[in-house]
C-alpha cells in the first residue's frame, strides 16, 4: 500500500515539473523570439510565435510523456517481479506442506498397517494358547492309555474304554490345531517384515512337525507298541513357546517405528 502511495505521489510529482518546465520553456521561447525579432507584435510575429510556443510544447509534452511511460513500465516490470516472487514462495510453502502431509499420511498408514500386524501376531499366539490345554489333555490320555495297557490284557473293555478317551482328546487337540493354522495363516498374509516372516515360517515347520507326530503318537499308543510316549510332543510345544517372545518385539519396533519423527 505505501509503495502504490509513493508511485502516485511520484507521477504528480512529475506532472508538476512537467507543467513548470513547460512554463518557463514557453516563457524562454517568447523571450528568444523577441530578441531576435524585436517587441513589434506585427500579425505575422504573433504567427511565428505561436507556432514556436506550439513546436516547444509538443516536444516537451512527448518528453514527458515518454518519461511517465517509461515510469510506468518500470513500475509495471517491478510489480511483476514482486508478483512473481510472492507466487514463488506460496508454491514453496504449498510443497513443503504437501510433503509434510504426505509424510504424516506414510506414517499413519504404515502405523495402521503395523497394528493390524500387530493384531493378526497377538491373535496367532492366542490361538497357540488356547491350543495348551488340548494339548495337555492329549498327552495326559496317551500317557494314561499306555500305563493301562501294560496293566490290563488287550482285550478288556477298559482298554477300549481308554481308546476312546484318547480318540476324544485328539480329536478336541485337532480343532485347536486348526484354529491355530487359520490364525498362522492370516499372520502370514498380513505380515511383510523380514524378520517375522523368517519367525512365521518357523513356526509353521514346528506346527506341521507337531500335528504329524501327536498324530503318529496317538496312533501308536492305541493301536502300536506305544513305545514313542509323549516325550517328543512336549519338546514340540516348547519349540513353538520359545518364538512368542521375538516376535511380539519386532512387531512393538515396527510400531514404534511409525512413531519417532521423520521429515
Amino acid at each position: 500500500m505505501l509503495k502504490k502511495t509513493g508511485y502516485a505521489l511520484g507521477s504528480l510529482l512529475g506532472l508538476a515539473v512537467a507543467a513548470v518546465i513547460l512554463t518557463l520553456a514557453v516563457l524562454a521561447g517568447y523571450e528568444w523570439f523577441f530578441r531576435i525579432t524585436g517587441r513589434r507584435f506585427t500579425e505575422t510575429q504573433v504567427g511565428s510565435a505561436g507556432a514556436w510556443a506550439s513546436a516547444i510544447g509538443a516536444t516537451i509534452l512527448a518528453l514527458v510523456s515518454v518519461g511517465l511511460a517509461v515510469q510506468a513500465g518500470r513500475h509495471a516490470r517491478a510489480a511483476e517481479e514482486r508478483a512473481q516472487a510472492e507466487a514463488d514462495k506460496t508454491e514453496q510453502r504449498h510443497e513443503k506442506e504437501l510433503t509434510k502431509a504426505e509424510t504424516r499420511l506414510d506414517r499413519q498408514i504404515k502405523a495402521e498397517w503395523y497394528r493390524e500386524q500387530a493384531r493378526s501376531v497377538a491373535a496367532l499366539w492366542e490361538s497357540v494358547n488356547r491350543a495348551m490345554e488340548p494339548i495337555a489333555r492329549l498327552e495326559q490320555a496317551i500317557d494314561e492309555h499306555l500305563a493301562l495297557r501294560r496293566a490290563i490284557p488287550p482285550d478288556s473293555p477298559d482298554l477300549q474304554a481308554s481308546i476312546y478317551v484318547v480318540g476324544g482328546a485328539y480329536v478336541e487337540w485337532k480343532f485347536r490345531l486348526f484354529d491355530v493354522q487359520t490364525a498362522l495363516t492370516t499372520a502370514d498374509m498380513l505380515n511383510d517384515d523380514h524378520e517375522i516372516r523368517r519367525q512365521l515360517d518357523v513356526l509353521k515347520a514346528h506346527i506341521s512337525r507337531h500335528m504329524r507326530d501327536a498324530k503318529r503318537w496317538k496312533n501308536d499308543a492305541t493301536d502300536g507298541d506305544g513305545i514313542g510316549g509323549t516325550l517328543n510332543l512336549v519338546q514340540s510345544i516348547n519349540l513353538m513357546m520359545v518364538l512368542q517372545d521375538p516376535m511380539t518385539y519386532e512387531i512393538r519396533r515396527l510400531r514404534a517405528s511409525t512413531t519417532s519423527p521423520s521429515g
